[in-house]
């Protein structure tokens, strides 16, 4: 398999030196899975947010990706993988907090943009405006894993205060919500027993 047999069988539009196809592992409608070889290496990337695992299992499974042998793990893979799995363990939780803020707050800004179409007293979005933040939640709600963690922490890094502040306040609203929904269970089981 070579990436240039790999654009052809997904019907790839050549770009650069590589080819743009839909992203066979969401309901692509416009072309985000960048496809390329370095070193003899086929190298694909959807740029919407699918995990590399994601789409070459897709791929696989519709046998345009070889099958591999079964990996002989040395004890130092085996450590660097528990290491890896220690790391992701620490910052998931807030990660995933994190992407909860951020699609609601995106949400809605992507709300306040669309109403600015429409009421002229308010300022008109910029061009591309609206696309850019379809596109950014599209991004951040398909995110999961390392993936997840990884722009977590990019976000940490580059503004700590909203990040924390964005993770802290979606733990007030999940906790809000979770006392929600066990009151109502208890009002309902005490009208079950009337």
């Amino acid at each position: 398999m070579t990436a240039d047999s790999l654009a052809r069988a997904l019907e790839a539009r050549r770009c650069g030196a590589g080819w743009n196809s839909l992203c066979p592992a969401h309901k692509d409608k416009n072309p985000s899975l960048s496809i390329c070889e370095k070193n003899g290496k086929i190298l694909v990337h959807c740029h919407a947010g699918c995990s590399q695992h994601t789409v070459i299992e897709v791929l696989r499974s519709r046998g345009l990706w070889p099958q591999t042998e079964p990996r002989q793990w040395s004890p130092a893979d085996r450590r660097e993988w528990r290491r890896q799995q220690r790391y992701l363990a620490q910052h998931i939780r807030s990660a995933t907090l994190w992407r909860r803020a951020a699609l609601a707050l995106g949400d809605a800004i992507l709300d306040g943009l669309k109403v600015a179409l429409c009421d002229l007293s308010l300022p008109r979005p910029g061009v591309g405006e609206i696309a850019f933040w379809t596109d950014q939640l599209a991004t951040w709600d398909q995110l999961d894993g390392a993936a997840l963690v990884a722009e977590y922490l990019w976000w940490l890094k580059y503004d700590p205060r909203l990040t924390s502040g964005m993770v802290q306040a979606a733990e007030h609203r999940q906790t809000a919500e979770r006392r929600a929904v066990e009151a109502y269970l208890r009002l309902a089981a005490g009208a079950a027993i009337l």
